[in-house]
């Protein structure tokens, strides 16, 4: 993927640019979609999705899902700035999210801290093991509003 001398945006998708977020999903092997009432947080260069986050509400309950980078473009900050702006969306509410076990400082930047998975919401639990029987290393993790 080529990289142009224009600086990266960071911005709130607009409901219009599902299918699009759709496509870098799936180019990506994701087996996800979103519709016009997902939050998303998407990285551009020179109007090219080559960052995506997820703002979802599952069950009375605001989770970080589905974050990625491009691959190459990894290593310049932008899933840093992805979840900063992530962050301004959920400072008033707990958030929730299942990342790998290594990126628990990337996460923490903005605040999310290692819980034991009965402390979390029984449909995370089970998708964490859900993904550890896959082999993955996950954990789950929580950012308290910043309110409490």
């Amino acid at each position: 993927m080529r990289s142009s001398n224009s600086p990266i945006a960071i911005r709130r998708a607009a409901p219009t640019e599902a299918g699009r977020i759709n496509l870098f999903y799936a180019a990506r092997g994701y087996a996800t979609s979103v519709d016009a009432d997902t939050g998303v947080f998407i990285a551009e260069d020179d109007g090219v999705i080559i960052g995506v986050v997820r703002l979802c509400r599952e069950e009375g309950h605001t989770i970080l899902r589905t974050m990625h980078v491009h691959a190459d473009h990894r290593g310049r900050g932008i899933g840093r700035r992805l979840l900063e702006a992530f962050q301004e969306a959920v400072r008033d509410t707990d958030c929730y999210c299942i990342p790998y076990a290594h990126l628990v400082d990337f996460y923490g930047a903005i605040g999310f801290r290692q819980i034991a998975p009965e402390q979390a919401p029984p449909h995370l639990r089970e998708r964490m093991q859900e993904y550890r029987g896959r082999g993955l290393d996950a954990i789950i993790m929580m950012r308290k509003d910043d309110g409490k």
